[in-house]
């Protein structure tokens, strides 16, 4: 009696159990669902690299200077000649001249070779009174300088000294003023130029001292010495004449 309603009764569950089971599991809540992600970190190398900032080595130089120069002068006169020496002396004063000039320079290593021009002009006050006129008056030389110099550097860094020789040669560009007579010894004669060499020959040394004020520029002094080893005059009548030349260029160095 009641062995058939048992049966029905496991019979449903039976098939309420399948349908169940059937259920898709995507149609779960998002609650309901754990995803797990693993992640698996990668080697990986970190490259350096060490960029120095070196100085550029510039071997081109380009100077502008001016240099004050003050000179002394040698003569050797005939014998004939010597009141006018004496008389000539007496009526002139060496004054403090000037040069200026641009040099351009190249370098290997520590090795400098330097051809320039210059204009240099030499002054000296004359005064001297003749029977008609009194005179006070300044001489005017002026040259025109082409040198060329070879020197060492010393040192490196902010402060820089280069020992260099050079030997110059000096074009007469004008000769004007006054001079003693050589007739009587007294009276007053305008300079001739004719009297005068053409070309003047000289050597000198120099110490270029540098300083850096950037990678390109460079504040220069130069002290120096230069004497002539040809004469400025023409002849010994009434005299033959050599210059040495102390001056102290200052300037400022291009670098390219």
């Amino acid at each position: 009696m009641y062995i058939k309603p048992l049966l029905i009764f496991i019979v449903f569950l039976f098939v309420a159990g399948l349908s169940f089971a059937q259920i898709d599991s995507t149609n779960l809540s998002t609650e309901e669902e754990v995803d797990t992600v693993i992640i698996k970190k990668a080697d990986y190398i970190i490259r350096k690299e060490v960029y120095i900032d070196e100085p550029k080595a510039y071997s081109r130089y380009l100077t502008f200077y001016g240099a004050p120069v003050y000179y002394a002068s040698y003569y050797d006169v005939c014998e004939d000649c010597r009141d006018f020496l004496t008389n000539q002396k007496r009526a002139i004063d060496p004054l403090l001249s000037y040069r200026v000039g641009l040099n351009f320079s190249f370098t290997k290593k520590k090795i400098y070779i330097t051809p320039g021009i210059a204009y240099t002009s030499i002054r000296e006050k004359f005064i001297a009174i003749d029977s008609l006129e009194q005179f006070n008056l300044f001489n005017h030389y002026n040259y025109l300088d082409l040198s060329l110099a070879a020197g060492y550097q010393l040192g490196s860094g902010k402060l820089s000294c280069i020992v260099q020789g050079y030997g110059v040669v000096s074009r007469l560009l004008s000769a004007d003023g006054k001079i003693i007579s050589t007739e009587d010894f007294k009276s007053v004669n305008p300079i001739k130029t004719d009297n005068f060499k053409t070309y003047v020959f000289s050597l000198g040394l120099g110490f270029r001292l540098g300083y850096k004020l950037s990678e390109r520029l460079q504040l220069i002094v130069e002290p120096g010495y230069r004497f002539n080893i040809t004469t400025v005059t023409k002849s010994k009548t009434p005299y033959v004449q050599q210059r040495n030349l102390f001056s102290a260029e200052v300037g400022v160095s291009y670098a390219f």
